[in-house]
């Protein structure tokens, strides 16, 4: 969704009004309906009235003809006010449709002395501070019809809407799987996928695999949490990888065979306490002991 600015007035004189009518309008009465008008056509519209030497009949025929042809429905609409009664605050509206049109002539208008070229809007807020947004809103900018070009701003919008704060650009990415991988993608495990967040993420069609050919007992203690739970426990074991899977740094071949095994939780814990600490070591510890169950 596009977000967008549409000021009411030079002197914010037609702001109550687009508030009070569910608006965003622009005068220009003259130029009759610009449905169907092409930019060059709008540009000669104005300098047949002689209004270009207030301002640039090039910029103005590019507001509205994006006034006329690129706000959708949908996108969000901006109306910085500058009149006294609400002079730093903002209106949020969500464009709307009607007869299955955004932009409408209203020729009635001119005689009440408003714009007779409209978009109808659903206003969400009318009273936000100008201050919540961030500079690169540019809500100070000199034209009267712009887009807001400030990353993410449609979701920043919904975030002033709900939280009354404006985050700024956001900063997560989509999750990618790698490419070209050189072994079938179920053989892989990438210890750096992105989330929301890096992240280690462990495959685990690899993680069944390996418990599948273990089997469920503790290859270090024995325990056998089939035994010791009844039907709770059974099947239960964690997977243990040979090479410290922190220690991955990129996408990797595993074999559940080679490079996996399969121990309790009290025995994967104590194998992680201490740096690359082997099974051969732990079993020790544990015969030392006089603990082990094998």
């Amino acid at each position: 969704m596009a977000v967008w600015v549409v000021r009411a007035g030079s002197g914010g004189e037609d702001e109550e009004y687009a508030l009070k009518n569910n608006i965003a309008l622009v005068f220009w009465y003259e130029l009759g309906n610009l449905r169907g008008e092409k930019k060059d056509e709008i540009r000669d519209l104005l300098r047949r009235h002689n209004r270009e030497n207030k301002r640039s009949s090039d910029v103005w025929a590019s507001e509205l003809f994006k006034f006329a042809n690129n706000i959708i429905k949908n996108d969000y609409v901006l109306l910085p006010f500058i009149g006294k009664e609400r002079k730093g605050l903002v209106a949020i509206g969500k464009v709307k449709e009607v007869g299955g049109r955004v932009y409408q002539y209203r020729a009635r208008a001119r005689m009440k002395g408003h714009g007779v070229h409209q978009i109808p809007v659903r206003w969400r807020a009318k009273d936000i501070p100008r201050n919540i947004f961030r500079k690169d809103f540019q809500l100070s900018g000199r034209l009267t019809i712009y887009e807001i070009k400030a990353k993410d701003a449609d979701k920043r919008i919904e975030n002033i809407l709900s939280l009354g704060k404006d985050p700024g650009p956001l900063k997560t990415s989509e999750p990618k799987e790698p490419e070209n991988l050189p072994f079938p993608a179920s053989d892989w495990e990438d210890p750096t996928k992105l989330s929301i967040h890096k992240q280690k993420e462990r495959n685990p069609a690899l993680v069944k695999a390996a418990k599948s050919y273990h089997g469920a007992i503790c290859q270090v203690c024995g325990f056998d949490f089939g035994k010791f739970y009844g039907e709770l426990g059974k099947g239960y074991i964690e997977a243990h990888h040979l090479m410290p899977y922190s220690q991955q740094k990129e996408p990797k071949k595993l074999s559940p065979k080679k490079d996996m095994r399969v121990l309790c939780a009290n025995c994967h814990r104590m194998i992680h306490r201490e740096k690359n600490m082997s099974l051969k070591v732990l079993k020790r510890i544990v015969a030392t002991n006089g603990l082990a169950r094998t």
